[in-house]
């Protein structure tokens, strides 16, 4: 990405991270990189497969399918939310100024949000729904990963956070987060 592209996504809110940085093992294994750690306790592997095996017993950051997928595999492991909170991510999808087919376009959003295809969709990744619609047609252990009676509670306890401030005094700004993300690119 350029610098010209950092700008077009920010003037559309749209707040750019590779999940290979974003996501726990990216952060571990580009430390290790980094700081050119060859010691065994730093590195990128699959958690559930680690949990599994016993090799580590708690992780930092996660994802409510880890105890999903570590019970298919008879192993029991908790995921839950500090009492000090966290953040929510989600994906997105959005449509450029322009594109080719932008009804094409609107049908697959329309078709991803549709209750059936959510129902599924969370079901296989263990995530939650964004259609309220959806919360009926899920199996109940999928169900059971979020309380949908109290979602303002769960945006409460890890909400969903925007893009960084323009201004901020106390904060790391947008314009840091680019400059700190291009600085990291150039090595």
């Amino acid at each position: 990405m350029t610098a010209a592209d950092d700008e077009l996504l920010f003037a559309r809110s749209i707040t750019y991270c590779p999940d290979y940085l974003v996501n726990a093992g990216g952060i571990v294994a580009i430390a290790g990189e980094v700081l050119s750690c060859d010691h065994e306790d730093v590195r990128s592997s699959d958690v559930v497969s680690l949990m599994v095996s016993g090799e580590v017993a708690a992780c930092f950051a996660g994802w409510t399918g880890i105890p999903t997928e570590t019970a298919k595999q008879n192993v029991e492991t908790i995921y839950t939310i500090p009492k000090e909170g966290a953040a929510t991510w989600c994906d997105a999808w959005f449509m450029p100024p322009g594109a080719d087919n932008e009804e094409a376009a609107y049908e697959f959003f329309n078709q991803a949000i549709s209750p059936e295809v959510q129902a599924k969709v969370v079901t296989r990744n263990a995530a939650g729904v964004v259609s309220s619609k959806a919360v009926d047609l899920l199996p109940p252990e999928t169900k059971a990963l979020f309380d949908y009676s109290d979602v303002e509670g769960i945006f409460k306890a890890a909400p969903l956070l925007g893009i960084p401030p323009l201004e901020s005094n106390q904060y790391a700004t947008y314009a840091d987060w680019v400059a700190a993300w291009n600085e990291f690119k150039a090595g």
